[in-house]
């Protein structure tokens, strides 16, 4: 069998970061064949201690992707490029019962420095290894070479214009971060978990429905939830806060049960629990006391069940770090709920009250989406693409220190970043190339405003210090 590989080749340093084209390959010789990640894993062209070295790093894939570590290192990351996919969607496409298979080369997608090559969205998994790479590598470091090799079979990628620039949040896009998290067990960029103030847990659900948001208002934390469910799905839900109740989204729609859910006496909600595909199947909500969260306890009192009967997709489950509570929910939702983001404050909270959106600027066409910069963050960089019109645009976000008053914001990569992934087409010139490009800001200073100008409405944000 004969299989061309069709795409864009770029290599930086010496990691291939996207999947890349190659010349025809010729049919295979197994040199080695035996059940291995998901199916059979067969490998040809390598010597023998090479191969006896990718099956080491084989076995440490399996391991990890089935460790709760690697789920909880994947659901840390901030990801751009996961087609909408959750972190369940992602292990389960990893852990497919499909055959791999994987060559030693001299030199691999046109290159003798670039690591490894892989066609992208294919039915198999097929990749190939850069024979020094094989030899030099950590088996971890191999493991996750492999790894990032199978998430573009699996469809997942970088962003390739036709000129082949690679985009500042390239380093975040989800096979960087799916590697991270076997190489090294850490994600690229800000952790959610360390994110200071506030922090937005890994999204569940799926991408149907309009944005919205619900939260208690003041200082006030999730104390319960109100759910309405049919025996299938997840319809309605609203908060239960200090004081009162959220606002709701979702309909009742075809419901039987209308549940209303609360921590017992002296709790807070920290998480929720259930299963889910592109809707809910199950939800509940994990409880914890007051005295633990303050004191930065992780433990989960009691769990409650809230509403659906079926047990739909992955079973999920997102609890705050220690010494943070439920503040609001981000999701979507039409007649049901599509999907939800947990977002996690610092307790007892700082009023810091709902998002306050300005006006679209500009003509509300394609889809909408919603990102936020976490750890009480701000925007502090933006790049993409424009002409005569705004054709793509992308953000940095970097958490603000307590100096915030003072208009003090990190930029430095060591305390962390979160980069919101660009969406839009490939046409214009591009802008912000980065760091130091015109447009990202100078130390100390964030983007607090943006200027409107022509009948689309050309956004024009500038960095200036806050006041």
């Amino acid at each position: 069998m004969k299989i061309v590989i069709i795409a864009t080749t770029l290599v930086l340093g010496s990691s291939v970061l996207v999947g890349c084209s190659s010349p025809e390959m010729e049919a295979l010789e197994v040199d080695d064949l035996e059940p291995r990640i998901n199916g059979e894993t067969s490998i040809s062209g390598c010597s023998a201690y090479e191969a006896s070295k990718i099956n080491d790093a084989v076995d440490y894939l399996v391991s990890t992707l089935d460790s709760e570590e690697y789920s909880e290192c994947l659901a840390d990351a901030i990801p751009s490029g996961d087609k909408g996919d959750t972190v369940e969607d992602i292990i389960a496409l990893l852990q497919e019962n499909k055959p791999t298979a994987i060559r030693c080369r001299d030199a691999v997608c046109g290159s003798s420095s670039a690591t490894g090559c892989a066609p992208v969205g294919i039915n198999t998994e097929s990749l190939d290894l850069q024979h020094d790479h094989v030899q030099s590598a950590s088996v971890a470091q191999l493991a996750g070479t492999i790894v990032h090799e199978v998430m573009h079979n699996k469809g997942y990628q970088h962003f390739l214009p036709a000129d082949g620039w690679f985009e500042p949040d390239d380093r975040f896009r989800v096979v960087r971060q799916a590697q991270q998290c076997v190489s090294s067990g850490v994600p690229w960029g800000l952790p959610r978990s360390e994110a200071p103030g506030d922090t937005e847990l890994a999204r569940v659900g799926g991408n149907g429905g309009a944005p919205f948001e619900l939260t208690c208002p003041g200082d006030g934390v999730v104390r319960g939830m109100q759910v309405d469910s049919s025996s299938r799905f997840v319809n309605r839900i609203r908060l239960t806060c200090d004081g009162g109740t959220s606002g709701s989204a979702g309909e009742w729609k075809d419901s039987r049960w209308a549940y209303n859910g609360r921590c017992l006496a002296n709790q807070v909600v920290i998480g929720i629990y259930g299963s889910a595909d592109s809707m809910f199947g199950q939800l509940g909500m994990l409880c914890a006391s007051e005295d633990d969260v303050i004191e930065g306890v992780a433990d989960i009192g009691t769990r409650r069940w809230l509403g659906g009967l079926s047990n739909v997709g992955h079973e999920f489950e997102r609890t705050c770090p220690a010494g943070m509570a439920v503040k609001r929910l981000y999701g979507r939702s039409g007649a049901r709920i599509d999907q939800l983001s947990v977002v996690c404050e610092e307790y007892p909270v700082s009023p810091r009250g709902p998002n306050n959106p300005l006006a679209i600027m500009g003509t509300a066409v394609g889809d909408r989406r919603v990102d936020r910069c976490i750890g009480f963050g701000a925007m502090t960089g933006l790049w993409g693409s424009a002409g005569g019109e705004v054709d793509r645009i992308g953000a940095r976000c970097s958490p603000t220190n307590s100096s915030w008053l003072n208009g003090a914001v990190y930029l430095d990569e060591s305390a962390g970043y979160q980069s919101i992934e660009a969406f839009g087409g490939q046409g214009g010139v591009r802008f912000g190339l980065g760091d130091g490009g015109s447009d990202q800001c100078p130390a100390g200073a964030a983007l607090i405003a943006a200027r409107r100008s022509g009948s689309t409405g050309r956004a024009d944000p500038r960095g200036v210090r806050p006041c």
